[in-house]
C-alpha cells in the first residue's frame, strides 16, 4: 500500500499543473547532480505525507528522461535528519520500514507503470548525506550528497538500455519546507 500511494504522488506531482510563476505547487526546491559523468538538473517534491520536526521522511528528485519522454525517473531519499551533520546512507532494501537514511532510484512509465529500480548495496563511506544548513523558522534545507546505486537483481530490467550502475556525485539540494 505504501508503493501504492508514494507512485500516485509521485505521478500526480508529475503531472500536477502549473501556478501563476510557472512552478509546480508541489515542487519544494531544486537540485543539481552529475550521475555517471553527466549533469542532472530539476525539481524537488515532498513525497512524504507526514514529516517530523527533526526528519524529513522523503523527498524525490525529479528528471524527464531526455531520451524517452513517457519516462520520469526520481532519485529519493527517505528520513533526512534535519540537523548540520555528515550522514551515512545505509542499504536500502524494497520498502525498508526502519527509520535510516535510505536512498532509491526508480523510474515510472507512462506516468503510472512503475520502470527500473536502484538501491544502494551496502553502507559504505561513498554514500552519504550532508544536510549543511537547517533553518527552523523557513524551514529551509541546504544539502549535499554523493551515493553508488545498483539495480535490483530481484526484478527484471525494464529498460536494457540503462546502465546497471549509478553513480550520483557533486549533488546539490536546496528546499523550502511546507509550513504546517
Amino acid at each position: 500500500m505504501k508503493n501504492f500511494l508514494m507512485l500516485f504522488i509521485l505521478t500526480f506531482a508529475i503531472s500536477c499543473t502549473k501556478d501563476d510563476e510557472g512552478k509546480s505547487a508541489l515542487y519544494i526546491g531544486s537540485y543539481s547532480l552529475s550521475c555517471n559523468g553527466h549533469s542532472w538538473n530539476g525539481n524537488v517534491i515532498n513525497i512524504s505525507l507526514i514529516d517530523y520536526p527533526d526528519t524529513l521522511r522523503g523527498i524525490s528528485l525529479l528528471r524527464a528522461n531526455p531520451d524517452n519522454a513517457s519516462i520520469s525517473e526520481a532519485l529519493s531519499f527517505k528520513n533526512i535528519i534535519l540537523k548540520p551533520g555528515i550522514y551515512p546512507i545505509d542499504t536500502m532494501l524494497y520498502n525498508s520500514p526502519d527509520a535510516k537514511l535510505r536512498a532509491f532510484f526508480s523510474t515510472t512509465v507512462d506516468g503510472d507503470a512503475r520502470g527500473d529500480y536502484y538501491w544502494s548495496p551496502a553502507q559504505n563511506s561513498e554514500n552519504y548525506l550532508v544536510v549543511e544548513s537547517y533553518d527552523t523558522t523557513t524551514r529551509e534545507l541546504k544539502a549535499s550528497f554523493q551515493v553508488f546505486l545498483v539495480t535490483d537483481p530481484s526484478r527484471t530490467k525494464f529498460d536494457p538500455s540503462l546502465p546497471d550502475t549509478l553513480r550520483f556525485t557533486e549533488g546539490k539540494i536546496s528546499v523550502k519546507l511546507d509550513q504546517d
